[in-house]
């Protein structure tokens, strides 16, 4: 199966290093080779989106990501073990799509058995892949339920939580949806966050054997939180998620109540200009 991860963070940093670690898993410590993508929200708030049919290991705009100086709060990255859908760019994950006026991301670990949802026409799929064909599931039951506009997003929140212990019935549903500067995560298998704290000193590297100093690339208080199918530094505190729980960040921390999600959002509300992939 695939793998995915994340950053959700209070400024915008630049996770250089989290992505080298990440990236040796595609086709270099494992055999996640059959494609590899990005999906961040700029500091400007534009976001961007990449996707490759390669090894993220052995590409060079991979590594060009890696070594680069891309910021953002809100990132998520995908490295691919195909099961369902040829190799090709149309089945590189993250996904994209539009609603409410807003640019969201999705991205998949897991296998999907016997599933064949309905969809809306406005978010049909453009490779065949069982994690797209959720992902428009998804927002065609989030229309059904919420119409044209926006619910408040407690109310997003459970209906995601609805949905998403439904498609899980068919199998490993482990994924990272993005919009704005949110992050939402489901857990049915192997899912693990860590909190990066301003008082971590440094942390270790797991498939690329390095130390990394962090007090040397982050700001003082710097706070963010990491998402990886499987942890990817020694130095950090990860955590797995439950079966079937679904979590929420903003700004580098975890929503928990109802009051605090309608308030963020409500917060960070802007439109997000829709873009070409």
């Amino acid at each position: 199966m695939c793998q995915i991860f994340g950053v959700n963070s209070l400024h915008p940093i630049a996770p250089n290093y989290l992505l080298r670690g990440f990236f040796c898993r595609g086709g270099g410590t494992s055999d996640h080779k059959d494609g590899w993508g990005i999906a961040y929200r700029a500091e400007d708030g534009q976001p961007h989106l990449k996707v490759y049919a390669s090894s993220a290991f052995r590409c060079r705009h991979a590594h060009l990501l890696a070594g680069g100086s891309t910021r953002s709060r809100n990132l998520m990255a995908h490295i691919r073990k195909a099961t369902v859908g040829a190799v090709e760019d149309a089945n590189s994950h993250p996904f994209t799509r539009t609603l409410w006026g807003k640019r969201f991301f999705f991205a998949h670990n897991g296998d999907l058995k016997d599933f064949a949802p309905d969809i809306d026409g406005r978010f049909h799929t453009f490779g065949n892949t069982d994690s797209e064909q959720a992902f428009a599931s998804i927002f065609t039951r989030l229309v059904a339920r919420f119409g044209d506009t926006a619910p408040p997003l407690s109310a997003m929140f459970e209906a995601l939580k609805e949905l998403s212990t439904d498609i899980a019935r068919h199998g490993t549903f482990n994924f990272i949806l993005t919009v704005d500067d949110f992050m939402f995560v489901h857990a049915t298998t192997d899912l693990h966050w860590a909190a990066h704290t301003p008082d971590t000193a440094g942390v270790h590297l797991i498939d690329c054997n390095e130390h990394v100093d962090t007090r040397a690339l982050h700001c003082e208080g710097e706070r963010f939180v990491i998402v990886a199918t499987h942890p990817i530094t020694e130095g950090h505190d990860w955590q797995r998620f439950d079966k079937g729980e679904l979590a929420l960040f903003h700004a580098g921390r975890r929503l928990t109540h109802a009051d605090d999600m309608d308030a963020e959002w409500r917060h960070d509300a802007l439109p997000i200009p829709a873009v070409s992939a």
